[in-house]
């Protein structure tokens, strides 16, 4: 990820200079009321970079947080938020395995993925199956965190 720094924040009528220097706290619901949902974090020294995805403007963007504060908001490549080049891969869940679980939910409603079952064993399981494809799979939830995610048939 390339970190540009103050001076380079997103264009496309997106204004996030009012969001540099805020309380890292704040910058969920900033985002969210920009249309933007959280894919992912990523930590790299003392700085942890998030990945935030707007589907209305199909667009990606990486903001840098150090000191519990943004520092920089730019733009992406759809990869980084685990999108395609023709856009969201809507079937696909193989990249939320690490992810902090309610972002990997709430990424799995807007992938079209809708919860079947719970069931606790060694960890909380959900099993999922798509809308639109039909394809059935599990998440394995412990400590908060996704930590396994495989093909199911409990779909039935």
């Amino acid at each position: 990820m390339v970190d540009c720094g103050k001076g380079n924040e997103n264009n496309n009528n997106d204004n996030f200079s009012s969001l540099i220097e805020m309380r890292a706290s704040y910058l969920d619901q900033e985002m969210r009321n920009r249309g933007y949902a959280f894919i992912k974090t990523v930590k790299s020294g003392m700085d942890s970079y998030q990945n935030w995805f707007s589907a209305n403007k199909n667009k990606c963007v990486t903001v840098r947080i150090s000191n519990g504060r943004v520092k920089s908001i730019v733009d992406s490549v759809l990869v980084d938020c685990g999108k395609g080049e023709q856009g969201i891969q809507s079937s696909q869940y193989k990249d939320l395995k690490g992810w902090e679980a309610k972002a990997a939910y709430n990424t799995l409603n807007q992938r079209g993925w809708r919860e079947i079952q719970r069931y606790k064993k060694d960890r909380l399981w959900i099993v999922w199956r798509h809308n639109q494809t039909g394809q059935c799979m599990k998440t394995g939830e412990d400590g908060g965190r996704i930590k396994e995610v495989r093909e199911s048939e409990k779909c039935n």
